[in-house]
């Protein structure tokens, strides 16, 4: 068993291995921390599936065998030229049991348990051996699959083209939540009503730019997305008129006036203080800060260095709108040419931010792991055209996948990241054991290769990718977001990997398979320790 599966065994833990370690070199905290947990899993599995299963699995079948030997009988037949017969009233019949000589034919138990075993057998020989005829011999089932496969293609690059990178915080929330039923109602009858965000001033010297913050804030005011904004500049130029120049309105500080401001010492920064000390100005004395990133103290000049305000978006539509007022914002921040540090920041900025990040990183880790799995399968399957397919399956599978995410209402965010990279470690292992299958096959032609392939590997294939299938089965009666996308992802892995893998694949190498390669030798059983209980001249049938 070892000699069969453990080279394939290697050759998708290795490739898993590796593709998880390339995934740990993204930028984004939550999909460079499942990677290397994922690589970590993969490496201690391998590891146990190696030594601890192996072991158990050996001392469970010598146990097996000991039982078997119990209540089974061996007829033994005559060695080649031998005039005796087995049947024959002079043969002599082993049965381990008790050393009984009566003929096995005449337990009628054990001849009708071994006949229903042989008929089980059979049936799961034929299974496969159709499987396997189907894909060597039938051109029309060839041309169905490569067909059927290249218009799922051609769906899945539609939707792919047509996947967003939009994360809403409200999928995590149930509908019929109070919670749900609040934002649907404020979405409905408050759409003025947006998100708010904080604009920060830090290391910006207000007396200085007290211009250029104005002119910034009148900006942001004018922004049709933008609904309210807290300008506490046409406020203080209120103060300013009324108490010092003695004029009513907000009229303009116009340039000579200003400058006259700032060569008089600290005036304006007195003035400033003040104003955050009356009626109007209180509010906010609290976001206002000096050198020190201490409160500002009444009658003091000290020079504010660090302030924020706050301004409130409408209610926009997707992230695309969203993404185009941040843009806004930050270009109109950047024009403002403020000395020092100004930013802006909220939870949906933050959540835009990271949708940035991953759609950049997104396709550049999946390049990284293709090219990852392309150089260990050349390495460890030793053929340039087999590594090739087995890389070419694992695109395919993954771009069904984002393909039909569309179609399933899913969007690009960090958790179908993360599910993306699982999905391509286990795609990876589907197409893999029936590479190495294939290349390590003892026949000579493609359609034997495959057949042989087929026959050995396919039942296994399928029981693990329907097994996984199973696992996930629960989360499809959940309502939560969370569970729902992992059982709809790893639902479309399972089932794209197991045409890709062991149907597509399978065609494309009885086509355009390798026809020499590294050749598995089957070698012969032999007895070299004595055999007890079996009579001279006669073989075990």
């Amino acid at each position: 068993m070892i000699r069969k599966a453990g080279v394939s065994i290697t050759v998708t833990s290795v490739t898993d291995l590796f593709a998880f370690f390339t995934g740990s070199l993204t930028l984004l905290p939550c999909v460079r921390s499942f990677s290397i947990v994922s690589a970590i899993g993969v490496l201690f599995l391998y590891f146990l599936s190696s030594t601890f299963l192996i072991a158990c699995i050996s001392i469970e079948t010598s146990k097996e065998e000991e039982k078997k030997e119990e209540r089974q009988c061996c007829c033994l037949s005559p060695a080649p030229g031998s005039t005796d017969n087995c049947t024959a009233s002079g043969s002599t019949d082993i049965c381990t049991a008790s050393g009984s000589t009566d003929n096995c034919t005449a337990s009628g138990s054990t001849q009708d348990s071994t006949e229903d075993s042989t008929e089980s057998c059979s049936f799961s020989l034929d299974m496969r051996s159709e499987v396997g005829y189907l894909l060597t011999e039938s051109i029309i089932f060839k041309l169905a699959v490569i067909c059927l496969a290249g218009g799922v293609l051609g769906v899945s690059v539609w939707g792919s083209t047509m996947l967003r990178d939009d994360f809403d915080p409200g999928v995590f929330i149930p509908k019929d939540s109070y919670l749900g039923l609040f934002y649907e109602a404020e979405r409905e009858y408050f759409p003025e009503v947006g998100d708010t965000v904080v604009l920060y001033f830090a290391n910006v010297n207000h007396t200085q730019e007290f211009v250029r913050i104005r002119n910034l804030l009148l900006t942001l005011e004018k922004e049709k997305h933008i609904a309210f904004l807290d300008n506490w500049t046409e406020d203080f130029m209120s103060y300013l008129n009324h108490y010092v120049f003695k004029k009513s309105g907000t009229t303009f500080i116009d340039t000579e006036s200003y400058d006259k401001l700032l060569k008089n010492g600290t005036f304006f920064q007195e003035k400033l203080i003040q104003f955050l000390y009356s009626i109007k100005g209180s509010p906010r004395r609290s976001v206002f800060k000096n050198f020190d990133t201490m409160d500002v103290s009444c009658g003091g000049s000290d020079t504010v260095l660090f302030s924020n305000l706050r301004y409130r978006h409408v209610q926009l539509g997707d992230s695309e709108e969203r993404m185009k007022a941040m843009m806004a914002v930050k270009d109109l921040i950047n024009a403002s040419n403020i000395q020092g540090h100004v930013f802006t920041m909220s939870r949906d900025y933050a959540n835009l931010e990271t949708e940035q990040v991953v759609k950049a990183e997104i396709f550049r880790n999946m390049t990284l792991v293709f090219l990852c799995v392309l150089i260990i399968s050349l390495f460890l399957l030793a053929d340039l055209i087999t590594s090739f397919l087995v890389v070419f399956t694992v695109i395919l599978t993954l771009v069904n996948i984002m393909g039909f995410m569309h179609f399933l209402g899913l969007t690009l965010t960090g958790f179908t990241c993360l599910m993306l990279i699982l999905s391509c470690g286990l795609s990876i292992d589907f197409a893999a054991h029936v590479a190495h299958g294939y290349i390590t096959s003892s026949a000579e032609t493609r359609k034997e290769r495959v057949f042989q392939t087929i026959k050995e590997c396919g039942p296994a294939i399928f029981h693990g990718g329907f097994s996984t299938f199973v696992v996930f089965l629960p989360l499809a009666a959940s309502q939560g977001y969370v569970c729902m996308m992992i059982f709809q992802i790893m639902t479309m892995t399972v089932w794209f990997g197991l045409f890709n893998g062991l149907v597509l694949l399978p065609t494309l190498l009885s086509l355009i398979g390798p026809v020499s390669g590294v050749k598995s030798k089957q070698n012969d059983v032999t007895l070299t320790g004595p055999v007890t209980g079996i009579q001279e001249g006669y073989t075990v049938d």
